[in-house]
């Protein structure tokens, strides 16, 4: 093994002497291995400007090195993720102490002539509408040929060093490819690269790869305890045990298991294409190993093949793996284990398709007979570990129902076809505002929400670490009677599902712990179509005596997308009785409301909220589908990262309402639409209604009503021709106004111009 160090210079990257030194106010020192970079440090004459950048293969780990090193120095990392197509991709982190301040995705070919890097974001790129990147071509060290894209005309910028000295130029989109093909000329490039240049290569990200479908890998990387709680990338320089998980495009790729900051053992998940025996090769003494391979997809299940190694690279264990979609283990069937072992199969039972929850195991013995079962969720000590407790579990009727399933029954059952349900879990604080997991033990209260398709399954809340309350709505098959709740006896089941003027309304099981004993009862509540609570009554008893009831008012149209900023609660006394109101986070009572709030615009100025009666609105509600309106800020120096904002779609698929947390936007019908919204769109400070609106090819025309909110004609009309490009993006406008343009509206208020892409 043959070790070797190479100064170069800071300033034009030349190799110089150690001797030369001296000379030099900054340098490079680079070490190499058999002629392998593995690490290069700069040196300043300023000692805060140094940094190290290590080259680390797939044996090597970031994390090994912070915990073993913490100085306080900046350090860089090039972490090797996969070859493909004869490219190199890497995973570039950098590092100021022990926070991580850039992550990018860099891919080289073998001889680095070709480098693409992306920006900041971990995103993946087809979805993002501007982020940063550069291509580069070089031959040598001396000489490099970048191009980022630092506005939207993809403005190609080459840097090359001439005479030493480091010197850029710049090239628009206008005859780009003709004008970099005479620079390169000019400047002798061309010889030296011998490559010919694309104008579509340059100009835009994709493809990022020259005649490739190169896709860059969407990254993640998450930590866990011992426990696989998850936990921050700081809490890992105080845990003794840790986890390292890290997803390549959704997708599990490596577990790393650390004890007192070494790596102990790697699980490594291979796709179809990948040969197990090139991961073979590369393994390290000291370290277990696990390779998860050859794939299969069936019945929208995972089977895997699983081979492990201990320490010393023996042989210890064969088996198959299956799992669901939502990623629970359903089976494992062992094929060879150095361990003694009365069973080669088992299957586990969950109660359901989002909790790690096991009902129960299922073993089966050497020759397919059923041998034991592990009832854990009765008459087990497990029965009081981790959340069995917290959630509402099943009584045992239909715990003997769900074990009696056929794919339990026998050795040789095939895997039921698992559901393609997507499961989101949210953490909110006490105020409602989102969290991450990593957050919820440094918090007193909180809320863990689970929705199944985007619809709310159940919402539990914990204080101090235990769950106090629990929110769960019933499918259709599932009854408030199917389940105990054993951890709390504060709880709430929605069943018995139904739809009315375009609301859905839930019956209500309620139990709360009283001072003597648990009272039970029964109520309504009425959603609308976001899951936002419109009506809520609970009665005491079948007589209807009214233990609490309650209706919600909203803002027509920002708590619409989730801002509910001027909600009104009103709170009934009996059913017919307003008690109070509640906005703003104050409390009115039925005078000071009515005679603060009441107008004939204010919502809960109408017959619907002086009553508990009728619970559902009369007035059919209009069915919206949530997406994502992008919005492209610009202005002449800046460009500005996309912001998501939310929108709405109304059920016959036009856009009618937009919200960026500032500005209120409306596209109606026509001029009757305006006479009979204008008084609700400048209450509510609607600031521009977009009406009459045609399109032909890519011209847009349309009529606007302007809100001059407090001025004295409160509002102007005019009408705007708008030309939209949606792939050059080009932008044009015509006004029969000669004081307000399109572009003029937005620039009055936001001092920038606003490309709108729908």
């Amino acid at each position: 093994m043959e070790e070797k160090i190479i100064y170069k210079s800071g300033r034009n990257e030349k190799v110089i002497l150690k001797e030369e030194l001296h000379t030099a106010k900054n340098f490079f020192k680079n070490f190499y291995i058999d002629d392998e970079l593995i690490r290069t440090e700069y040196i300043s004459s300023n000692s805060n400007s140094n940094f190290t950048i290590y080259y680390l293969n797939n044996n090597q780990s970031i994390e090994e090195i912070l915990l073993e090193n913490n100085q306080f120095l900046n350090r860089s990392f090039y972490y090797k993720l996969f070859d493909k197509s004869g490219f190199t991709v890497y995973l570039f982190q950098s590092y100021d102490f022990r926070n991580l301040e850039q992550q990018s995705i860099i891919i080289k070919d073998k001889e680095e002539n070709l480098v693409v890097k992306t920006g900041n974001s971990l995103k993946t790129y087809e979805d993002s509408s501007f982020f940063n990147f550069s291509k580069t071509i070089k031959s040598d060290a001396k000489y490099s040929i970048l191009s980022r894209k630092v506005e939207e005309d993809s403005t190609v910028r080459v840097d090359y060093f001439e005479n030493g000295d480091f010197k850029s130029a710049y090239f628009s989109n206008e005859n780009l490819e003709m004008n970099l093909q005479e620079f390169l000329i000019t400047n002798d490039f061309s010889e030296r690269y011998k490559l010919n240049i694309d104008k579509d290569f340059f100009k835009s990200f994709f493809p990022v790869i020259p005649n490739s479908d190169f896709k860059i890998p969407e990254i993640l990387i998450e930590y866990s305890d011992d426990y696989k709680n998850k936990i921050a990338f700081k809490e890992i320089f105080t845990e003794r045990f840790f986890h390292k998980i890290l997803y390549l495009d959704k997708k599990k790729r490596l577990v790393e298991r650390f004890a007192y900051g070494k790596i102990i053992s790697k699980t490594n998940y291979l796709s179809k294409e990948e040969n197990i025996e090139d991961f073979l090769e590369v393994m390290q003494n000291g370290i277990e190993y696990c390779f998860y391979h050859k794939p299969v997809i069936k019945n929208n299940c995972i089977y895997w093949e699983i081979i492990k190694y201990d320490e010393k690279g023996v042989l210890i264990e064969k088996r198959n793996e299956v799992y669901n979609y939502q990623d629970q283990l359903i089976s494992v069937n062992y094929l060879l284990s150095n361990e003694f072992r009365t069973h080669s199969l088992i299957k586990y039972c969950y109660k359901n398709n989002y909790e790690s929850q096991i009902l129960s195991i299922f073993k089966y013995d050497n020759c397919g007979s059923l041998s034991y079962i592990d009832d854990c969720g009765f008459d087990s000590d497990s029965m009081w570990e981790d959340t069995v407790w917290e959630m509402p579990n099943l009584k045992f009727e239909t715990y003997i129902k769900r074990i009696e399933e056929p794919f339990f029954k026998s050795f040789f059952s095939e895997v039921p076809e698992s559901s393609k349900d997507e499961i989101e879990i949210i953490y909110k604080n006490h105020l409602g505002k989102v969290i991450d997991e990593t957050e919820i033990d440094k918090v007193y209260e909180y809320q863990k929400e689970v929705k199944i398709n985007q619809f709310i399954k159940e919402i539990k809340t914990y204080k101090d670490n235990s769950c106090s309350f629990v929110e769960y709505y019933c499918c259709d098959q599932e009854k408030p009677e199917d389940f105990e709740f054993y951890s709390t006896r504060n709880y709430i089941v929605y069943h018995n599902k139904k739809h009315q003027n375009g609301y859905f309304v839930y019956d209500i099981f309620e139990s709360v712990v009283e001072t003597l004993e648990i009272g039970y009862y029964k109520g309504i509540l009425v959603q609308d179509f976001f899951g936002r609570e419109i009506t809520r009554v609970v009665f005491k008893n079948d007589e209807m005596d009214l233990k609490y009831a309650r209706k919600i008012s909203y803002d027509n149209f920002k708590s619409e997308l989730g801002y509910d900023f001027d909600t009104v609660i009103v709170n009934f006394e009996d059913s017919n009785k307003v008690l109070n109101y509640y906005s703003n986070e104050t409390t009115y009572t039925v005078d000071e409301f009515e005679k603060e709030q009441f107008s004939s615009l204010n919502k809960t100025n109408n017959s619907f909220f002086k009553s508990i009666f009728p619970f559902v609105p009369e007035l059919e509600a209009k069915v919206y589908e949530p997406f994502i309106f992008k919005l492209k800020l610009k202005s002449q120096e800046n460009s500005f990262e996309p912001e998501e904002i939310k929108c709405l779609y109304s059920s016959n698929n036009k856009l009618k309402y937009i919200f960026d947390g500032y500005k209120k936007w409306s596209f109606l019908k026509d001029r009757l639409e305006v006479n009979l919204k204008l008084p609700e769109l400048l209450y509510y400070g609607y600031n521009i209604s977009f009406y009459n609106i045609k399109q032909a090819d890519e011209i847009i025309s349309c009529d606007i009503v302007y809100n001059l909110q407090f001025e004295k004609d409160r509002f102007k009309e005019f009408n705007v021709k708008l030309k939209i490009s949606t792939t050059s993006f080009d932008f044009s406008y015509e006004s029969d106004d000669p004081i307000f343009s399109f572009r003029k509206i937005f620039l009055n208020i936001m001092k920038k111009s606003y490309f709108v892409f729908i």
